[in-house]
C-alpha cells in the first residue's frame, strides 16, 4: 500500500517508512550493549572462547587459536563446558510432550464429542508444523540468549492452489462458473488468451516461525513482555519469494549469516568476500489503543525506505502474534538474562 493510502488514525511517528525504520534504528541502538552480550554468548557457545570487547576499538574481537595465526609459545585450547551443559539442560526442558485438553461447556454427548476432536486437531497440528523441533530451537535461544520466539500467523502463498480468472475490467476474481465461462466466450471471440487473465490462489495455512532475539524488536515503554503494545520481526527473504509475495522487486541489502559470524576478529568474514544474497523485511504489529484505534499490521524494508503492506489489526484476538520462551527472568526488565551469560565467567 502506498504510503499516501495510510489509515488517518496512525501517529506520525508511525505514518511513513522512514519513520518505521528510524524506530527500529532507534530500538537496535538501545539495546546494544545486550546484543553484544548475546554475541559473545553465541560464540562461547560454538567453542569460539577467545572473544572479547575491545574498548579502544569499541567492537568484539577474537584473538588467534591457530598455528600461524598465534605466537607458536602461545597456548589456547578450548575445553568447552558450555555446550553439552546447555543440551543436557534443553534436554530436561523438553523431555515431556505438552498435553493438550479442551473442556465441555456442558456434560451433553455433542460436547464431549468436540472436546475430543479439539483435542485430536490440536495434537494433529502438533505434529504437522514440527513444532517438537521448533520449541527445542526456541528454547535453545533462551538458554544461550535469555529470548527465544516463535511467531504465528497466516501464510496465504502455501497449501493447494487453484487458477481464478480475474474480471479484465476491475481485476476481481470469478467465482460464477456461468459468469466465468461467458467471459471466456467474450475473451476468445475477441482473440485475447484467457489464460492472461488468469491468477493462482493458494489455500493458505497456520506458519509458525522460530525468530532469534536479533530480529525481535519490542515495545520498549514496557517492563515485561504482555505489556508490550507493539512488536516489529526482521525477516531474511531471497529477492524472489520479496516479488513473490509483494510484487517488487528489490535487490539484497543483507547477507544471511549467524550473528556471531559477523564479528570483528580473524574468523569472521572479510570485506569483500562475501555477496549480499536477502533482502531484509520487516513486520510490524500494532495493537489497538488509544493512540492507534484500529491498530496495524505493516510491512516494510530499509534501503530504500517503502511500505510494501499495511492494513488495520486483523486478527480476532488482542494479543501480539509472538510466544515468548524466557531465559532468567530480571525483575522491572523486558530482556531476560540467559544461564550461558552466568558461566561465561567460569569458562574463561
Amino acid at each position: 500500500m502506498n504510503e499516501t493510502m495510510l489509515t488517518e488514525d496512525v501517529p506520525a511517528g508511525y505514518a511513513s517508512a522512514a519513520s518505521l525504520v528510524k524506530r527500529v534504528d532507534e530500538l537496535r541502538n538501545q539495546r546494544e550493549l545486550m546484543e553484544r552480550a548475546w554475541k559473545i554468548n553465541l560464540s562461547f557457545y560454538k567453542g569460539k572462547q577467545y572473544v572479547f570487547y575491545n574498548k579502544k576499538t569499541r567492537r568484539i574481537e577474537s584473538l588467534a587459536t591457530e598455528d600461524g595465526d598465534k605466537p607458536r609459545y602461545r597456548v589456547r585450547i578450548v575445553a568447552n563446558q558450555i555446550a553439552p551443559n546447555s543440551m543436557g539442560l534443553l534436554a530436561r526442558l523438553t523431555k515431556s510432550k505438552p498435553t493438550f485438553f479442551a473442556t465441555p461447556v456442558s456434560s451433553g454427548f455433542e460436547n464431549m464429542k468436540a472436546t475430543e476432536v479439539a483435542e485430536n486437531m490440536l495434537d494433529f497440528w502438533w505434529d504437522k508444523f514440527s513444532l517438537s523441533e521448533k520449541r527445542e530451537e526456541a528454547m535453545l535461544w533462551s538458554i544461550i540468549c535469555g529470548n527465544g520466539f516463535w511467531k504465528i500467523s497466516w501464510d496465504d502463498k502455501v497449501g493447494s492452489s487453484v487458477k481464478v480468472l480475474l474480471d479484465p475490467i476491475e481485476q476481481n476474481p470469478i467465482i460464477d462458473p456461468l459468469v466465468e465461462r461467458l467471459y471466456r466466450e467474450e475473451l476468445d471471440a475477441m482473440g485475447v488468451e484467457s489464460d492472461d487473465f488468469e491468477v493462482e490462489v493458494f489455500e493458505g495455512d497456520i506458519r509458525v516461525d522460530v525468530i532469534s532475539p536479533f530480529n525481535v524488536y519490542l515495545d520498549d515503554s514496557a517492563q515485561v513482555f504482555e505489556d508490550c503494545k507493539y512488536a516489529i520481526c526482521a525477516h531474511p527473504m531471497s529477492v524472489d519469494e520479496v516479488q513473490n509475495r509483494f510484487g517488487v522487486r528489490l535487490k539484497p541489502n543483507a547477507i544471511n549469516r549467524y550473528p556471531d559470524e559477523s564479528l570483528p576478529g580473524l574468523y569472521s568474514f572479510k570485506s569483500g568476500q562475501t555477496k549480499e544474497n536477502i533482502r531484509e523485511i520487516f513486520y510490524g504489529y500494532f495493537l489497538p489503543n488509544a493512540e492507534m484505534p484500529e491498530g496495524r499490521v505493516v510491512v516494510f524494508t530499509k534501503d530504500p525506505n517503502i511500505i510494501l503492506y499495511d492494513a488495520p489489526w486483523p486478527y480476532p484476538f488482542m494479543e501480539l502474534p509472538l510466544v515468548k520462551f524466557p531465559g532468567m527472568r530480571v525483575p522491572g526488565q523486558l530482556w531476560d538474562s540467559s544461564v550461558v551469560e552466568q558461566a561465561v565467567p567460569l569458562q574463561k
